[in-house]
């Protein structure tokens, strides 16, 4: 090992001695840029991360903070439009305790603490006013704990107190949220308004408002029936589905030709109009009663007293004698009017707006690829069978069933950088290829 260490060592001073001054130089350079490049690295990498003391902060709070930091001797670093202030990862807990002893940063969320001071000769108006911005700043405190949330803000309109109550003048709330870099979502969105209506007493989540700090509006005002806000509704309905369609398609396509190989595209058809439709049946066989009259009529009539005079023909009749008096006569007509129905089925079906009524795809792959005689990577059409095995998979996928809403062809993708290779590496090996 020593002979060839020395071997190798008079190599380089050979080699060393014919080269030229200017040579001599740049690979001294060289060397050097190498070295600091290395030791620069080592640096890097050795330092410990810089965790975030506070964001989102007013210059004047940056100034106090920046200020206080200088003072405690603690290294740090401020930038971005939010303020942003950093500070090693060592003494991270240091800077947090050196702030909090001065009291800084004075966010002013105090909450419901803010009755803990005392409250001698302020006025009722006062005290409500003071509640009502303890409040803001409790849900401020608790919205802020989101992880789509950077920060937040929250106004609340309570009703005009009177001696009269108008039902029509009810509580409102608007929030303003700066995102974070998660998106936040729609359930995040209902969370809030629910969160900020079950704080404030008589306020409904339809009265509270979320927007942005883009000034675009997240929430969505319940009973709002407005042919915009249905469209839309609809639109993002069958923009999800089409993406839920096509993502559940391309990755079975993926497992099987690759990534990369192929691009599906998903058309949804759906109703716009919510339909009622009712039906009814009848059994002919299987009769019912629907209704029973009867009716009875009497009849009667009479003729003259007479008889003999005295006691025998003023004295009453025996009770258990069916027969009537002298004289008398009855008729008696009964009616019933019965009318039969057939048994009735009755089917009520609601289809609503956003029903998937028509599915259409169009799915184009890759083809495969190999080299001729000249070395050069031409395209080749894969066989039938194989493209009539992918469309069956991609119709029972989407569950069409009529194959003339769906078109799967293939065609050669642009990828001259792959093909540039392979007849690179077909001519010349892999050898001097550098990945």
């Amino acid at each position: 090992m020593a002979e060839q260490f020395k071997a190798l060592i008079s190599k380089f001073g050979e080699i060393w001695g014919q080269i030229g001054l200017n040579q001599r130089i740049s690979i001294i350079l060289a060397g050097g840029a190498v070295l600091a490049g290395v030791v620069t690295l080592g640096i890097l990498t050795t330092k410990s991360p810089d965790l975030t003391l506070v964001s989102g902060i007013s210059d004047a709070e940056a100034a106090n903070i920046t200020a206080a930091l200088d003072d405690e001797k603690i290294p740090y670093e401020l930038a971005g439009r939010e303020n942003t202030i950093t500070v090693p990862k060592s003494i991270y807990h240091k800077a947090r305790m050196k702030l909090a002893l001065k009291g800084i940063p004075e966010t002013g969320d105090k909450g419901y603490k803010v009755f803990d001071e005392p409250s001698f000769g302020r006025s009722d108006y006062v005290q409500r006013l003071q509640h009502q911005v303890a409040l803001q700043q409790e849900l401020e405190m608790t919205i802020k704990e989101f992880d789509e949330v950077d920060a937040v803000r929250v106004h609340i309109v309570p009703p005009k107190r009177t001696l009269l109550v108008d039902p029509t003048t009810l509580p409102k709330a608007s929030v303003w949220i700066k995102k974070a870099k998660i998106k936040i979502s729609p359930s995040s969105i209902d969370a809030i308004q629910n969160l900020v209506a079950h704080a404030v007493e008589g306020l409904e989540p339809s009265n509270v408002t979320v927007v942005d700090e883009e000034g675009t509006l997240l929430s969505k005002a319940a009973g709002d029936d407005s042919i915009e806000s249905n469209a839309e509704g609809q639109l993002k309905a069958r923009k999800d589905h089409e993406q839920y369609l096509s993502d559940k398609v391309q990755g079975m396509l993926d497992r099987v030709l690759g990534s990369g190989k192929s691009i599906v595209k998903v058309n949804v058809s759906m109703t716009t109009d919510a339909v009622q439709q009712v039906s009814r049946m009848y059994n002919p066989t299987n009769q019912v009663i629907l209704n029973s009259t009867t009716q009875e009529q009497y009849e009667v009539s009479s003729s003259p007293e007479g008889g003999v005079p005295g006691t025998t023909t003023n004295s009453p009749q025996s009770t258990n004698s069916f027969a009537l008096p002298p004289g008398y006569t009855s008729m008696t007509n009964v009616i019933k009017d019965i009318q039969f129905g057939n048994e009735e089925l009755t089917t009520t079906t609601t289809k609503m707006p956003g029903t998937m009524t028509n599915i259409s795809a169009s799915v184009i792959i890759d083809t495969q690829y190999q080299t001729d005689t000249n070395g050069i990577v031409v395209s080749v059409m894969r066989p039938q069978a194989e493209i009539d095995n992918l469309k069956v998979a991609v119709m029972n996928a989407l569950a069409i069933q009529n194959s003339n809403t769906i078109s799967l062809i293939q065609l050669p993708f642009e990828n001259s950088d792959q093909t540039s290779m392979l007849t690179h590496i077909k001519k010349n090996g892999p050898a001097d290829v550098l990945f």
